[in-house]
């Protein structure tokens, strides 16, 4: 796996969605941190010591038949740090994290029956674009209400992520 690409892949991702700050986005796609999807529910963890209460948003856009599910956690520490549990329709949820950290290379996963399972470069291009044709589709996009079961997938794929990288 080319870890560089893989990184850029992630990154243009979370720019189309609005994630990163970036001069250079071009997307038709709410910013999915927009005040609009945050959630009352918060991203509680302890790290060295120190508690976090980070936020998160969740959104539901429409187009024809299909609905897709967008929650985004701020997962940071000491570097920005997000994660993205996204899924279309009932397919599998898929589970992006990207870092600010110049040597964090991000990461994509999907779950597969209660597994998850690293999405290889075709995955990762395929995603990237269905993602390339949501930003430059007009989804009508709401804050999600029934973000429970991604939030439980969010916890999961962390749980996940930590005792590989460990």
């Amino acid at each position: 796996m080319n870890e560089n690409l893989q990184k850029e892949i992630i990154k243009h991702i979370f720019n189309q969605l609005g994630i990163l700050e970036c001069d250079t986005r071009f997307s038709l796609i709410e910013k999915m941190t927009d005040e609009k999807f945050l959630l009352d529910k918060k991203m509680a963890f302890e790290a060295n010591n120190t508690q976090y209460q980070n936020s998160v948003w969740a959104a539901d856009g429409k187009l024809a038949t299909h609905t897709v599910k967008i929650l985004v956690a701020d997962i940071k520490e000491d570097v920005n740090e997000y994660a993205v549990m996204f899924q279309m329709d009932n397919q599998p949820v898929y589970a992006l994290r990207y870092s600010l950290d110049d040597t964090d290379k991000g990461s994509m996963y999907f779950c597969n029956e209660s597994r998850w399972i690293a999405a290889d470069v075709a995955i990762q291009s395929k995603f990237l674009y269905g993602i390339e044709g949501m930003a430059s589709t007009l989804f009508i996009w709401s804050k999600l209400e029934t973000y429970m079961e991604l939030y439980k997938y969010l916890i999961n794929f962390l749980n996940y992520y930590s005792t590989i990288n460990d």
